[in-house]
């Protein structure tokens, strides 16, 4: 029997801006997938650790961050600009409790079942 690998539809990642751009490339809260040791290191801090899968502008996620400060949150997209926004604003904010993941979440998730965590 053939398995087919569900596919996630996304936004085109159009262009970023240069303060979007900083923003993907310093922030100490954009992990790689295979990074699961860091999140594991962290999430022993918190109660819990909500992953949100396609947080898209990051909203959700961000409201999520702010109002459960108890909860880690780990958020997985492919869409750069929303990255870029929700990465931009937790700096802002001060926020230590979120960890973002540019994948897509079925190879995330695949890896880290991977890895055990």
């Amino acid at each position: 029997m053939l398995h087919k690998k569900s596919t996630s539809y996304q936004r085109r990642p159009g262009r970023l801006s240069s303060a979007q751009k900083q923003a993907m490339h310093d922030s100490e809260f954009l992990i790689a997938s295979s990074d699961r040791k860091i999140i594991n290191s962290i999430a022993d801090s918190y109660d819990q650790c909500i992953v949100e899968i396609g947080f898209g502008m990051g909203d959700h996620l961000l409201n999520d961050v702010k109002n459960n400060p108890q909860h880690l949150h780990v958020g997985i997209d492919l869409y750069q600009a929303g990255i870029a926004r929700v990465l931009r604003q937790i700096v802002q904010r001060g926020d230590k409790n979120c960890y973002i993941i540019c994948a897509d979440a079925s190879d995330a998730i695949a890896e880290w079942h991977a890895g055990s965590i």
